[in-house]
């Protein structure tokens, strides 16, 4: 392989780590009798293996017209792929709480802060090596960093702090 070839071909690669991220998913939450949990996965694969984080990810494009996806249609997409939960939205789901993370033109992650859906069965796909409740008073570690600022919103909401 010529050294300009391999030069062009490491400069592809960069170019594609250095794509900005774009992605989202959901922080599921359900309440019985004044005890909020939330259901978090314990993450398989690299970034952040071994850590609790939401069922999400990056963002697609169309195959029809080639734009990206919504983030929140990005969270509905992820979410059945990974735990198998459908849930019903109306609109563009704008009105839906959400926390977003940004580093304008690197990164980009929205999370959805939603109630479990009462029918939905859910399983541990391959992204996770197991899901589970845990009460917002004893949440596991390590935690993604990304999910305590929906936690912080989550308590804000339910619990009014």
């Amino acid at each position: 392989m010529s050294t300009s070839h391999k030069h062009n071909k490491q400069g592809m690669h960069a170019k594609r780590r250095l794509r900005p991220y774009g992605g989202a998913g959901v922080l599921f939450y359900r309440s019985e009798v004044e005890i909020v949990e939330v259901l978090l996965g314990k993450r398989r694969y690299r970034p952040y293996a071994g850590h609790w984080s939401v069922p999400g990810g990056r963002s697609e494009r169309s195959r029809h017209n080639g734009e990206l996806e919504s983030p929140l249609a990005t969270a509905l997409r992820e979410t059945e792929e990974e735990i198998g939960v459908r849930f019903p939205v109306s609109g563009r789901g704008e009105e839906l709480s959400q926390v977003r993370l940004s580093v304008p033109g690197i990164f980009s992650f929205s999370t959805f802060v939603l109630p479990y859906p009462s029918h939905a069965r859910m399983h541990c796909g391959h992204e996770f090596t197991r899901l589970e409740w845990f009460p917002l008073h004893s949440l596991p570690e390590p935690l993604h960093h990304g999910v305590m600022r929906a936690v912080r919103k989550l308590r804000w909401m339910v619990l009014g702090k």
